[in-house]
């Protein structure tokens, strides 16, 4: 699916964290649990996916001010190391 030559790639994949939080607006939710989308079967390289979910996060956030808590949930070590050292280069 992912071709770094195509470029609404990233803006596709924008779009489903997008989604998440414009959907979980209509519920009372204080805690959603995220997984890193695009990087398994999808083929997005780790370190854009990673870039495109904190900023998409960070951005979307405020479409449900009664979300207390989000997790990331990374399937191998590999992707939580990037999203650690993504998210230590922005402190």
């Amino acid at each position: 699916w992912y071709d770094e030559s195509e470029k609404n790639q990233n803006e596709l994949l924008s779009k489903c964290y997008e989604n998440i939080f414009r959907i979980s607006a209509n519920f009372d939710i204080k805690s959603i649990a995220i997984p890193t989308l695009g990087i398994g079967a999808c083929g997005a390289p780790v370190d854009v996916a990673v870039k495109i979910a904190i900023n998409e996060i960070e951005n979307n956030f405020f479409r449900n001010d009664e979300i207390e808590k989000i997790y990331i949930v990374c399937n191998d070590s590999r992707i939580k190391k990037e999203y650690v050292e993504y998210l230590n280069s922005l402190i």
